[in-house]
């Protein structure tokens, strides 16, 4: 049974503080239970490179580990076993006072969310996490990570293990992530690949962009231009999040003569009068409404990531769209915000 457990506000600014200031230059057996004591923390459980601390707070022990290229260094709960609503208001307080000693974060992803505070030698690391037994609940850690080892990992994991660390980073360029090591990206071996990596990134995105207010959001997926065809004939898909919806809309006007097989994927066909212009290039009256398939969703369905993206992947099929040349980037109003999904393949 999980207890449902939170820190006060100025419990947890006290360990931000404390966690932005920490060096972790050696940080070896003695550093770990110098820290332990400076906090009046008492060492409760040995696995060598693993320590657990008792802290004497609602929510159970923390973490220290000198394996710092799997592990943060130092790990306490903030909140745990509480309804994702609660999860999420307890995610929000921490990172406002988090930002207010550190600044806004330079690097966000998922799933989580997290937010990470790049600095030389150590890294802070805000995380909110659901319960891997019971997805309406959540908890809410505080981690500090060895900056350079632990990117190191992440950068030789997905490199030879094909396991990347994360399905969503935004990085805002700073000195701070001047010289950091970005995994590389994955490669889809074919369309059903791409279908679940789609599904697995969707599924991050539709759980974690609420809660950043990084919403509205749109991902474009589009051949990429070479140059020798009209804007309008490059096959391209919008999966767009706002307003508590899942969209996707794949236009009309290169297939007019695909309603039927994009209806029976399960899109949603523009009006008749929308297919009349398309389908004769009459464009002296032009109909309300969109002129796109599409296909909306709550982003508390269950089922939105998975049906949107079989929903992709079949009209990027269905119009002929070229694997290799598939592409992809995140905006919001026309802007690229430079969002990477590693884990997507394309």
């Amino acid at each position: 049974m999980i207890v449902s457990a939170r820190l006060l506000d100025d419990q947890m600014d006290d360990l931000i503080r404390s966690f932005s200031t920490l060096d972790l230059g050696g940080w070896q057996r003695p550093d770990i239970e110098r820290v332990l004591a400076e906090r009046g923390w008492s060492l409760v459980e040995d696995r060598g490179v693993s320590l657990g601390f008792s802290t004497g707070l609602p929510t159970g022990h923390g973490y220290a580990s000198t394996d710092l290229d799997h592990s943060p260094a130092l790990a306490v709960t903030l909140a745990s076993g509480l309804d994702h609503a609660e999860a999420v208001e307890v995610f929000d307080t921490a990172r406002r006072q988090a930002e207010d000693v550190l600044g806004p974060p330079p690097l966000r992803g998922g799933p989580g969310p997290w937010l990470r505070w790049r600095r030389p030698g150590a890294t802070p690391r805000l995380r909110l996490a659901r319960a891997c037994s019971d997805e309406a609940t959540a908890s809410v850690h505080l981690e500090l990570l060895a900056t350079d080892r632990y990117e190191h990992h992440e950068v030789r994991t997905a490199r030879h293990q094909g396991e990347h660390p994360y399905s969503w980073c935004r990085t805002v360029h700073t000195d701070e992530t001047d010289g950091m090591l970005v995994p590389g990206d994955a490669v889809a071996e074919d369309w059903r690949d791409v279908e679940d990596r789609l599904a697995r990134t969707l599924r991050a995105l539709v759980r974690d962009v609420p809660v950043l207010g990084e919403d509205p959001l749109t991902l474009v997926i589009e051949e990429r231009d070479d140059g020798s065809r009209m804007p309008s004939e490059i096959p391209t898909c919008f999966v767009k999040l706002a307003d508590g919806v899942l969209r996707v809309e794949c236009p009309a006007d290169p297939v007019p003569d695909m309603v039927l097989t994009l209806t029976e994927l399960g899109w949603t066909a523009p009006s008749e009068a929308w297919i009349t212009v398309l389908t004769t290039g009459d464009w002296s009256t032009e109909p309300d409404g969109s002129p796109s398939f599409s296909r909306d969703w709550p982003l508390t369905s269950e089922v939105a990531a998975g049906d949107a993206a079989r929903l992709v992947v079949g009209a990027l099929r269905a119009v002929e769209a070229t694997l290799p040349a598939l592409g992809y980037w995140v905006g919001r109003n026309g802007d690229n915000l430079g969002v990477r999904l590693p884990e997507l393949g394309i």
